[in-house]
C-alpha cells in the first residue's frame, strides 16, 4: 500500500489530494484519475481549466507508520 500526493496547480490556485494506493506500482495517470474520483465522489470539483499535476510519493502519511 502506498499513499501519494497529487498537486493541482492552476497558476494562482493549487489544491493538494492524499490518495492511498493499494498496489505499489501502477501508473501517474491512474493515480491522478483516482484521485480527481476522491474530489467528485465528495461533492467537489476543480476549475474547467488545465492545471499542471505532479504526483509525489507521501510515505509520511502511510497508516502503518506511527508518529
Amino acid at each position: 500500500m502506498a499513499m501519494y500526493r497529487v498537486i493541482f496547480d492552476f497558476g494562482d490556485i493549487e489544491s493538494t489530494v492524499f490518495h492511498q494506493q493499494q498496489e505499489e506500482e501502477t501508473n501517474e495517470q491512474e493515480i491522478v484519475d483516482r484521485a480527481l474520483q476522491q474530489v467528485i465522489d465528495r461533492g467537489f470539483g476543480f476549475p474547467a481549466e488545465p492545471s499542471i499535476v505532479t504526483v509525489e510519493p507521501c510515505p509520511e502519511w502511510d497508516e502503518d507508520e506511527t508518529v
